[in-house]
């Protein structure tokens, strides 16, 4: 089953190529034919707008398998609520697609199970990066300077904050986080948080994370962050809202920093930090 299900979702990925797809978006079929084979993808909310296009247009043409057309029903979910429902058993997706393979690794831990979610190849790969208003990177020196999170971490304890780099009318330095329970890249930022505390790249251990000098890494990064959410397109919304005055930098994908900044139309643009210390790259798995 598994053999057909990856089978299908490639088909679906190359729907738009598809006679009648032309590329665009079609309304598709509103609800499953009688008989069909139904075929549930649940996927991170970062790829609504590219998978709600290629559904619709894979539904629209009747695909078949054996004389039974193939019927795609699409769920979006952020990444750490899909893992725990699918352990608790509330959501059941023939495919599962989260922001990262970290959820697949997470999910094998906490369901004891090292076969409930195998990871096939990644759908596409972006890094994680710090969001920065333009203004307040160039203060800091980018795009000149390398700038990571101890850079962040010493503006953090600065009293004079942004005074620092001649501009007291931006305040203290501020930024946001999302729950690393459900957010890939809030759990991908926790885990950059405790390599650039460590100084490694690789081989992250418990005791490294457990160190007074990691804890207090993480404990005084942590006091400027200004507002917590639930994901990082709620972040996303809200700096386009209320601009520089929200917060200083965010940590995000960077499709969705290059998103931001073509639809969004924000009076100032984000800049993408790549810490100096490292980042994660996103896999998107199926």
């Amino acid at each position: 089953m598994r053999k057909l299900s990856l089978m299908l979702f490639a088909l679906l990925l190359v729907a738009c190529s598809l006679p009648g797809g032309g590329g665009t978006s079609t309304t598709g079929t509103p609800e499953a034919p009688s008989n069909a084979l139904k075929i549930s993808i649940a996927y991170s909310p970062e790829k609504e707008g590219w998978l709600t296009e290629r559904i619709s247009t894979f539904n629209a043409s009747n695909t078949k398998i054996n004389g039974q057309v193939v019927f795609v029903e699409g769920v979006n979910k952020s990444s750490g609520a899909a893992r725990t429902e699918i352990k608790n058993g509330q959501l059941k997706p023939t495919i599962w697609s989260p922001s990262a393979s970290t959820w697949l690794e997470v999910l094998k831990q906490e369901a004891s199970n090292p076969n409930i979610a195998v990871s096939n190849r990644a759908l596409v790969l972006t890094p994680v990066v710090i969001s920065m208003w333009k203004p307040m990177a160039e203060a800091m020196g980018y795009p000149n300077k390398p700038i990571g999170w101890a850079d962040l971490l010493e503006l953090t304890n600065d009293p004079q904050g942004w005074g620092k780099f001649g501009h007291p009318e931006w305040g203290r330095f501020s930024w946001g986080h999302t729950d690393p329970e459900i957010s890939t890249s809030a759990l991908s930022t926790l885990l950059a948080e405790f390599y650039a505390s460590s100084g490694k790249q690789r081989d992250l251990s418990t005791a490294d994370i457990q160190s007074a000098k990691s804890q207090q890494f993480i404990r005084d990064l942590g006091k400027a962050i200004k507002h917590h959410g639930y994901n990082t397109l709620v972040f996303s919304d809200n700096m386009q809202k209320f601009g520089m005055s929200y917060i200083s930098a965010f940590p995000m994908e960077e499709v969705t920093l290059i998103d931001f900044n073509k639809n969004k139309n924000p009076q100032v643009p984000l800049v993408a930090i790549y810490p100096k210390e490292g980042t994660f790259y996103h896999d998107d798995p199926f």
